[in-house]
């Protein structure tokens, strides 16, 4: 509060912003992409168990318990809830033994190159870097490219939910 009096903010400023970003985090979990929703359903219409593993603070999943992503997700290791963080070996560990799915036989799909390398390194099977939002939110159409790597040619990058889920029906 101090660094605000000194910015020249007044005292409602904090508890707004507060305020914004819960509304902002609920949004997310209430309101998904469709797209991604269509993938959870396909994932697990293919046959796969799915962990959700989030760096959050418990007010970002406030609204889980009614988000349309929760009955599709098998566990949760909310980074909040089980005391570490991606790219910490801890929550892989702790989200393939959620799963009872040796990590061999486990797959981690995420936007970040650093939480990929973190589970390749936890022995995760295969790692896909997806990047659909991402070219979207740059403004740039979404590339589908079955050959395309992230830096070091570690990730196979996925280009739509589609190709993810053929992806993994192949592995």
């Amino acid at each position: 509060m101090e660094v605000c009096e000194k910015a020249g903010a007044g005292p409602g400023l904090i508890p707004s912003l507060v305020a914004e970003r819960a509304e902002r985090q609920a949004r997310l979990l209430l309101d998904p992409q469709p797209e991604v929703l269509q993938l959870l359903t396909d994932t697990k219409q293919a046959g796969f168990s799915i962990a959700l593993v989030s760096n959050c603070a418990m007010e970002d999943i406030a609204a889980w318990s009614q988000s349309p992503f929760a009955p599709l997700v098998d566990t949760t290791i909310f980074s909040c809830d089980v005391g570490s963080m991606k790219p910490s070996p801890e929550i892989y560990a702790h989200s393939i033994d959620q799963l009872g799915v040796p990590a061999d036989r486990a797959a981690f799909v995420s936007d970040s190159v650093s939480d990929l390398r973190a589970a390749r390194i936890a022995g995760f099977a295969g790692t896909f870097w997806c990047t659909w939002f991402l070219d979207r939110q740059a403004g740039q159409p979404v590339e589908v490219d079955l050959t395309g790597e992230a830096p070091e040619g570690e990730h196979l990058r996925v280009g739509d939910t589609a190709q993810l889920v053929q992806l993994l029906t192949q592995s």
